[in-house]
């Protein structure tokens, strides 16, 4: 998505293509969302489906638990950083602004970008 936005804030998109970018990313935003949601919702519960489940011991969920939190902790961060990217080329995109403010704020997305198209050329 970062790439799309950036091809199309380079070339002055015309209203129809911006709204479909912009509904795009707004879509994006929700699924991320609720990604997030989910994954604080299971850390901050301590797991709370793991630990409802007849099927397994105090000690075998404790333990599936102490596992399952740092990759989970990783995966919320990670999640929470794709978020704060998709708002923003999200706004971006719904004010159809230069590809310049897209490279101010995301300077790691659009060098990846910069590359990219270096690399076809």
């Amino acid at each position: 998505m970062p790439g799309a936005a950036c091809r199309l804030l380079e070339a002055s998109p015309s209203a129809a293509d911006a709204a479909e970018a912009a509904a795009e990313a707004a879509t994006l935003v929700e699924l991320l969302e609720g990604r997030q949601a989910a994954l604080a919702a299971a850390l901050d519960g301590q797991f709370p489906e793991l630990r409802a489940t007849v099927w397994q011991s105090e000690a075998s969920v404790q333990a599936a638990v102490q596992a399952l939190t740092p990759q989970m902790t990783e995966n919320r961060r990670k999640a929470e950083d794709l978020l704060r990217e998709a708002y923003i080329l999200s706004e971006c995109l719904q004010r159809r602004s230069s590809a310049a403010v897209l490279e101010k704020l995301l300077p790691k997305r659009y060098k990846q970008y910069s590359k990219g198209i270096s690399g076809k050329a």
